[in-house]
């Protein structure tokens, strides 16, 4: 017998709500199965028996298929529950990459993923230092993609003394540093000032991680990694514009070079 559409509804509800990276499908005739996208092995299967339902799933503790039957779907529900919470934590929901992230800095990735799953296992500091490690590698690979002419001064200097060199800081405004230097990149720095000012921010909070005693423990690295994500996701924006860019630039240089009919 099938599940009623009730039952998958809150089964649904659940896998939601505990945010966990596994896939509900509705297996016609049969019941139910929970899959990870990356692991074929881990899987669950619910389905029901008369009155009971069982549920057979992979115990990543044990490393090995587990198969309960339970007399009423409350219990069931909480077994899934609790499932949910060992897969999250031993096989964490990683990464949605993007392509224009991973060709820009093929490290920031690998690091990020590093930082979610000590996270997930509880070392929350620990994974706070490899938040600001993550952020550090995607913005020095950004800033070598957009000011290539400054590779020496991006690479042999932190991130806090790169935005220091470029901006004056007033009350928390930036403004970029009137310097001889920068007349050919001024267009650029303008452009990223916000970004600039949201970088600052989030590296304090990574920074403060490593510290003996935090000054800012109102924050956790949740905050920090919602940051970066946003700081990820306004860079792919750009590089995205800039393929635009790019594109239109080869297009009208081909279109001005063509013989007129």
């Amino acid at each position: 017998m099938i599940l009623n559409q009730r039952e998958k509804s809150e089964i649904l509800e659940l896998l939601i709500s505990k945010e966990v990276d596994l896939r509900l499908t509705i297996e016609k005739n049969v019941g139910i199965s929970i899959k990870h996208p990356k692991f074929e092995f881990i899987i669950a299967t619910i389905k029901r028996s008369g009155k009971n339902f069982e549920l057979d799933y992979f115990q990543s503790t044990f490393n090995n298929t587990v198969s309960v039957v339970f007399k009423d779907f409350a219990s069931l529900k909480h077994r899934l529950s609790l499932w949910f919470d060992l897969i999250k934590k031993d096989y964490p929901s990683i990464l949605q990459e993007k392509d224009n992230i991973k060709k820009l800095s093929r490290r920031y990735y690998k690091i990020l993923e590093e930082a979610i799953i000590i996270k997930n296992i509880g070392f929350e500091d620990s994974s706070g230092m490899i938040f600001r490690k993550a952020l550090e590698i995607l913005i020095k690979d950004y800033f070598l993609f957009l000011l290539p002419s400054f590779e020496e001064k991006v690479l042999n200097n932190t991130i806090g003394r790169l935005i220091t060199y470029f901006y004056e800081i007033n009350n928390g405004e930036f403004e970029v540093k009137q310097h001889t230097k920068f007349g050919v990149i001024k267009p650029q720095l303008k452009e990223i000032k916000s970004l600039c000012k949201k970088i600052k921010t989030t590296f304090k909070l990574g920074n403060d991680f490593a510290h003996y005693e935090r000054r800012m423990e109102k924050f956790n690295t949740s905050q920090l990694h919602s940051n970066i994500l946003k700081i990820e996701q306004y860079i792919d924006f750009h590089m995205q514009e800039e393929f635009v860019k790019d594109m239109k630039a080869f297009l009208n240089a081909e279109f001005d070079s063509d013989e007129q009919f």
